[in-house]
């Protein structure tokens, strides 16, 4: 079972982004904060993060080619598998 929140260099390496990219994220609502200081609500974010190339696309085109609901989940769902059990059950309480 997957958390609910995780620490900004869990959700940084989980979205394969850098740290630095999170106040622009953050201010954008891209990513979601968590109930603890450096935390991230995690579904909401990875939610908030799928959707973020979409509303650039549009925000510069007019409109953007979005991906099918089915194309969207198959590349959260590797990269959830691919996201080390190990680094979520090693977060500090």
């Amino acid at each position: 079972m997957l958390p609910t929140e995780v620490t900004t260099a869990e959700l940084a390496r989980l979205l394969g982004v850098s740290r630095r990219n999170f106040p622009g994220l953050a201010e954008r609502k891209s990513i979601v904060p968590g109930s603890r200081k450096g935390t991230y609500a995690l579904e909401p974010s990875i939610s908030g993060y799928a959707k973020h190339p979409r509303r650039l696309a549009q925000g510069r085109h007019g409109t953007g080619e979005t991906l099918s609901t089915a194309e969207v989940e198959a590349l959260w769902r590797g990269k959830l598998r691919a996201f080390p059990q190990s680094h979520l059950d090693a977060r500090p309480s």
